[in-house]
């Protein structure tokens, strides 16, 4: 089952902290390609937000080319994601690594 923790006090609006999170949950290898994200309306009421909200932040995450909205079938994470936009996208502040230097990193790891 996905963590997301939602900071209602934080300046960043719950919709981005919650695609924030499925993002690291994706890069980190934590949600595989083709993992089935939980329905809108069961993750709004597992968080205790708007079924909007959660709308919201599964489009920027369609929109960044992570997940694939599937009819009938859900959002599932994309097979091939970031659809080449891998480089545009920074992680967490602290973090001080660009995914590409991730994808180096899972490249070696991996070989």
């Amino acid at each position: 089952m996905m963590r997301i923790n939602i900071n209602r006090k934080s300046d960043t609006p719950i919709y981005m902290q919650i695609k924030n999170q499925i993002r690291d949950m994706i890069t980190f290898g934590e949600l595989p390609a083709g993992h089935v994200l939980p329905p809108e309306r069961i993750l709004s009421e597992l968080l205790n937000v708007n079924r909007t909200t959660i709308v919201k932040a599964y489009h920027e995450l369609k929109t960044d080319g992570l997940v694939q909205a599937r009819v009938g079938k859900g959002t599932i994470v994309a097979v091939k994601p970031f659809n080449g936009r891998f480089n545009n996208i920074r992680l967490p502040a602290g973090t001080g690594l660009y995914c590409t230097s991730l994808l180096k990193a899972r490249r070696y790891r991996d070989t």
